[in-house]
């Protein structure tokens, strides 16, 4: 599959009216960056206020679960469900929607000590443990699949669509690059998505998930002083009807990995989801 990149015109247009990436930031005036978000700490937990999606605070613990031993994906779904705490793993959605809050907060004089110690936290996670998110896809048959999302109350969610095979790496698996690798001083540069990766990534994130090639460029490990490349990974459509754990995290790019091993162990963080305030 092809990428398209935004064409110079539209690029310059955008940099000559202060739009979008380039606009300004952190004095409330970013369109990209919702007044409502919150963020303080409680003691080495953080909690999240006003998250597109969700009505109540979203408490981010700094412990990861279970003393950080390593379980299948499975077991943490099966571990949180019977914890009688309101103990949840993170959908790709709610840590998608963690994520952007904290990016959007990034350079707000009020928030920026605790957003560097939030998202270092989130850094080292997905640049050492890649862990286990609340999230899997079922891949049938061709390219239909059911991406199925834990939610606060431990109930679950399926949403059902068409997941395209992409560009072939392989014979199994296939990726988008949503941001190619990059100066860090230089405005961020996204690739257009094809009009059948942006219903996946929408029902995989949430509100914004246009964002999400400069936000996990943020988030990843420098590259040589660089941004990392940003890939969306799928398996072939030879490569289907099978169960995937989706995790986010770093190898040679930063992965949005919706092809990780179902059985793979891993460790989780977790998160717990007020009913309002």
């Amino acid at each position: 599959m092809t990428s398209f990149i935004r064409p110079k015109n539209l690029n310059d247009l955008a940099r000559d009216l202060g739009l979008g990436t380039y606009a300004p930031r952190g004095n409330g005036t970013d369109l990209d960056s919702p007044k409502t978000f919150s963020l303080r700490k409680a003691g080495n937990d953080y909690i999240f206020s006003n998250l597109a999606g969700f009505s109540g605070d979203v408490t981010l613990l700094a412990d990861r679960l279970d003393g950080g031993n390593s379980k299948t994906y499975d077991q943490w779904r099966d571990y949180v469900i019977k914890n009688k705490d309101n103990i949840i793993i993170p959908s790709s959605v709610l840590l998608y929607q963690l994520a952007r809050c904290l990016y959007n907060l990034r350079d707000n004089s009020q928030h920026q000590n605790i957003v560097q110690e939030c998202a270092q936290m989130l850094r080292e996670d997905w640049d050492r443990k890649i862990p286990h998110t609340g999230t899997k896809i079922t891949y049938g048959s061709g390219i239909e699949a059911v991406i199925n999302h834990l939610q606060p109350d431990k109930s679950s969610s399926s949403i059902s669509l068409d997941i395209p095979e992409l560009t072939r790496f392989d014979n199994d698996w296939s990726y988008f690059v949503l941001a190619p690798e990059q100066a860090e001083l230089q405005p961020s540069t996204n690739y257009e998505m094809p009009k059948q990766v942006s219903p996946v990534l929408h029902a995989l994130f949430g509100e914004g998930y246009e964002q999400a090639g400069e936000i996990f460029q943020y988030f990843a490990s420098r590259k040589n002083g660089a941004f990392r490349e940003v890939r969306f990974w799928v398996p072939t459509e030879s490569n289907r009807n099978t169960e995937r754990a989706v995790v986010l995290g770093v190898s040679v790019w930063f992965g949005i990995s919706a092809i990780d091993g179902i059985g793979n162990h891993g460790s989780a963080r977790g998160v717990v989801v007020s009913v309002g305030r």
